[in-house]
Order: structure tokens, then sequence, then C-alpha cells
């Protein structure tokens, strides 16, 4: 039997978990621009809660002292719960039931945005990084954010279209 190298199997985890944090802080564009993604984001960690239960279940048997068992529970727990809103967001954006169809949306407005890592000096000109669109759909007034301000000559009530596709799990997202 083969002897395994812990200490490259523990870099491996570690490099997997950085890399998972990586595209979990991508994906944040895309679940602002879900339609309803709050309730995407319960009905995830709702599963993942159940997975992380079943996980512990199965795994606890192979912690040898009580110690161990709480460790195993940790951590069936809270992984799944950490990383089911991106995997639930990544699912539905990923597998689309359909096309990209347009659809209408209230205008309510557009707010430019800049970011930066250090601040901004005092009068220095700063060049916007995107755009904030606030729409009226289904009863709810949504924020999406776009890669620039398109709708400079629409007023607050005018109907617009954007570019919608419905994901694996019913929730629409808005493309960028």
């Amino acid at each position: 039997m083969e002897k395994i190298n812990y200490k490259l199997l523990a870099w491996l985890s570690v490099l997997l978990l950085v890399l998972l944090i990586v595209f979990y802080v991508i994906e944040f564009d895309y679940i602002g621009n879900t339609i309803g993604f709050n309730h995407l984001v319960v009905k995830s960690l709702v599963v993942a809660f159940f997975a992380g239960i079943l996980l512990g279940l199965h795994f606890q048997k192979k912690g040898k002292e009580q110690v161990d068992r709480i460790r195993i529970w940790s951590a069936s727990l809270l992984l799944p719960l950490f990383f089911a809103p991106w995997l639930g967001s990544l699912t539905n954006r990923m597998m689309p039931r359909n096309a990209v169809i347009v659809k209408s949306f209230e205008f309510v407005e557009e707010r430019p945005f800049a970011a930066s890592a250090y601040g901004f000096l005092q009068g220095e000109t700063v060049e916007e990084d995107g755009c904030y669109l606030f729409v009226y759909y289904e009863g709810e007034i949504h924020r999406l954010k776009r890669k620039k301000c398109e709708f400079h000559d629409r007023e607050n009530g005018d109907v617009i279209d954007l570019p919608v596709r419905k994901g694996l799990w019913g929730y629409e997202v808005v493309d960028r």
C-alpha cells in the first residue's frame, strides 16, 4: 500500500480553497444581476445544510475521538454552507434553460460608479468603471451592474429592453 504524502495533500487543499474563493468573488457580479437572487441564496443554503448533515452522518464514523467527530461535523456543515450561494448561482447561470431573450423593464435611474482599492485623491479626475442600472420589474426595484452607462437619454418610467436568460433553477440572469 502506498504511503500518502499528507503535506502535499494539505498544500493542494489550500490551493483548491483559494481557487474556490477567487471563483466566488468573480461570481459576485452575476449574483447581483440575478432577478430574485435572495431566494436563490436561501434555497442554496437550505440544500447545503441538509447535504452537510448527510456528509456529517456519513463521515462521523471516521473520527476515533469526540474531538475528531466535532471537526468532521464542523467541516461537513460549514464548507457546504459557505460555498452554496456560489454553486447555486454558478449552476443557474452556466446551465440555462433557454437562449437569451429580450425582456422589457421599467427604467428608474442609472448611476455611474468608480472603484479603487486605494481610494481617490481629492481633486483627482475619476473615470467610471461601470454603471448601476435601477429598473422596476415584477413589482420590485432591482439594481443591475452594467459595464457602462447606456441609457443617458431615458427618464424614470421609460421602458427599456435588456437581454435575459433563464437559468437552470428558474432564476433570470440579466446579461452584462
